[in-house]
């Protein structure tokens, strides 16, 4: 159930994905309700009551839910969880990087120069550099170890990676990782909660949402996103019921819990304003592979590209001699050409007309 509303967009509207959000609600909350967690399965079955008012079966199962839930907390932000380091702690990296999480990966992400720790369950979180601060929770893709130098596809010449000037060699001595699809939790410099993004294939795709540090939204920087661009400007109809309880207790709060770093009071804010019960969400599995995968192998990634093109030589072929280069030419045997065109820079290393220098760049006098 989690699995399925996890996999469903949050602007998708339409009756199907209703439908299976309803049901995937629902079923959650009897498993909920089997494991004694009556508060979460209560949050999930006022959801699902909120997409489907009519449906009988789900509101008998929250009254009877409801009565196992214990009284909430008025006007008070406090659990009974006591975290071993606060939200602002700069310890991040050695509390991830520690023995405790077994096949565990430390590198860095394509993004910037904070390292990232990737555990055996897929999710990984990052530490700002120079600073040790929590900067994000994420899933992270196969580790892979970037080569120092790469050949030029339309070249063939070998030129350097360029990485973090500040990680010098450790840039690729060490895993790099990009963030997976999914939810993206980001936090700023302070501890505090900043964004929840929905990502998927490198790019925002869903929501967008940008916290202010007391818990509340920046409407301006909010938004609706499909493939890296936005689609629509943020309205509170926009908000999918359960959205924000579904990353805090699904996400942030186990990750944190397995960390030992506290709430911030923009997260103690949400998990209240939508009935998140802090002391009763577990600490994640870190170390628990995800069904039916093992310890992650890490690649190399060559330098070379592919095909049989030799950095030291270009090889310029025609891959099919008898082909016309041009079909309406008068000129019989008019074939493709074989050598680099005229704009190319092996012909013309300087695409401004006669000059020896780029229009930008001034001559001396």
């Amino acid at each position: 159930a989690t699995a399925t509303l996890a996999s469903l967009l949050a602007d998708d509207t339409s009756a199907a994905a209703q439908k299976l959000r309803v049901k995937a609600f629902f079923r959650r909350a009897l498993a909920l309700e089997q494991l004694q967690q009556h508060a979460r399965a209560f949050e999930d079955l006022n959801c699902a009551l909120k997409l489907a008012p009519a449906n009988e079966g789900i509101r008998q199962a929250a009254l009877r839910v409801q009565k196992l839930v214990p009284a909430r907390k008025q006007a008070s932000f406090d659990s009974a969880w006591e975290p071993a380091f606060p939200f602002c702690t700069k310890e991040v990296l050695r509390l991830a990087d520690s023995e405790r999480f077994v096949h565990r990966l430390r590198g860095f992400t394509p993004l910037d120069a904070n390292a990232v720790v990737k555990f055996a369950s897929g999710i990984g979180v990052s530490a700002y550099h120079a600073d040790g601060g929590l900067s994000a929770i994420w899933p992270l893709g196969p580790p892979k170890i970037l080569p120092r130098q790469r050949e030029r596809a339309d070249s063939g010449h070998v030129v350097p990676v360029n990485g973090p000037p500040e990680l010098g060699d450790e840039f690729f001595s060490r895993p790099n990782m990009r963030p997976g699809d999914g939810v993206h939790v980001r936090f700023g410099r302070g501890g505090d909660l900043r964004w929840i993004l929905c990502c998927r294939a490198g790019a925002l795709h869903g929501l967008a949402l940008r916290f202010e540090p007391e818990g509340f939204l920046r409407f301006q920087d909010c938004g609706i996103f499909r493939k890296g661009s936005m689609v629509e400007r943020w309205q509170d109809s926009l908000l999918p019921v359960g959205f924000l309880g579904y990353v805090l207790g699904e996400l942030v709060l186990p990750v944190k819990k397995a960390l030992g770093i506290g709430l911030s009071p923009c997260e103690e804010r949400l998990c209240y304003e939508n009935y998140v019960d802090v002391d009763a969400i577990a600490p994640a599995d870190l170390n628990r592979f995800p069904e039916g995968q093992g310890p992650e192998v890490v690649q190399e990634v060559s330098g070379a590209i592919d095909g049989q093109q030799e950095w030291w030589r270009p090889q310029l072929r025609v891959p099919d001699p008898a082909k016309t280069y041009d079909k309406l030419s008068e000129i019989p045997g008019h074939f493709a050409p074989i050598g680099p065109s005229w704009g190319r820079a092996e012909v013309k290393p300087f695409p401004h007309g006669g000059h020896c220098y780029p229009r930008s760049v001034p001559r001396g006098p």
